[in-house]
């Protein structure tokens, strides 16, 4: 009787260790982590001359988020109109499906 007390306390061992790699994340989540990454990681490292100013103020507006091969793709457009011209880029973030990481970020579309 010992033993199959702790036959199932192994299992259930076992399966609680197995649980953090079966989860993914969600549709939610990888909008937050591509508007986080935006705000941290592109707005402020643009090097075009006096682009800074103009991409830090960008308005960013997620357009489409589907799932491909159990990675998140996050569409986004990136707009200012700061000094009267418009400046705008559309990208795609590809995002871990399970981890969260940021794994591709790709130009599409007219930019």
């Amino acid at each position: 009787m010992r033993v199959d007390k702790i036959i199932v306390l192994l299992v259930f061992l076992i399966l609680i260790a197995l649980l953090p790699a079966c989860r993914s994340i969600s549709k939610e989540d990888a909008v937050s982590i591509t508007k986080a990454f935006v705000d941290k990681q592109v707005k402020p490292y643009v090097n075009e001359e006096n682009s800074s100013q103009i991409i830090s103020r960008a308005k960013v507006t997620i357009l489409n988020t589907e799932k491909k091969n159990n990675n998140w793709n996050v569409y986004l457009n990136m707009k200012s109109n700061q000094t009267g011209d418009i400046k705008q880029a559309n990208l795609i973030i590809e995002i871990d499906g399970k981890t969260g990481d940021i794994l591709n970020i790709k130009k599409y579309g007219k930019n």
